[in-house]
């Protein structure tokens, strides 16, 4: 079965915060990882991040972040559209910037700067990847960052609830 877009297409990882692992099934979207996900055809991936204090982007959704390397998995994920031979399968990364209604103004505001200059930094490094959104998670209709592209031709509903499951 094909599939536009995945949705929290990280959360099959493991939890990073211990305390939130009995948890984990709330807020799993994925039960494949993503060259599974790749291997179904999905074209469009859902990038949730939050940063730490030392402004390091981590996957999340809700409360709960998510173990790996923000930027090892996009470089996977380039080097897969790059294709074999010249021969580019473009691929989507929808980002969205994971605040919770827990967090102060400072810390919203500290997590908008990082995204920001994360978005800014994603679009120059990543050359296979077209990336879109640029919201944050509870402010759909504030975007934070305008990554200048077009975004694809499919309705931010319907991209949001698709999935690999």
């Amino acid at each position: 079965m094909n599939r536009i877009m995945s949705h929290n297409s990280w959360s099959y990882l493991p939890v990073r915060q211990w305390w939130l692992r009995p948890f984990r099934h709330l807020a799993q979207c994925q039960e494949v990882n993503l060259e599974e996900q790749l291997n179904l055809s999905t074209a469009g991936f859902d990038l949730r991040v939050r940063f730490d204090s030392d402004g390091e982007p981590h996957f999340a959704h809700g409360l709960i972040e998510y173990e790996g390397d923000v930027f090892e998995e996009l470089l996977r994920l380039d080097i897969i559209a790059r294709g074999v031979a010249d021969i580019v399968c473009h691929k989507y990364v929808r980002v969205l910037l994971e605040t919770t209604p827990l967090m102060s103004e400072h810390q919203r505001a500290y997590q908008k700067a990082r995204f920001w200059s994360f978005c800014d930094l994603c679009k120059d490094r990543y050359r296979h990847l077209t990336f879109w959104g640029g919201w944050p998670r509870d402010e759909w209709r504030s975007k934070v960052y305008a990554f200048g592209t077009v975004e694809p031709n499919v309705h931010e509903e319907h991209a949001s609830v698709s999935g690999c499951r």
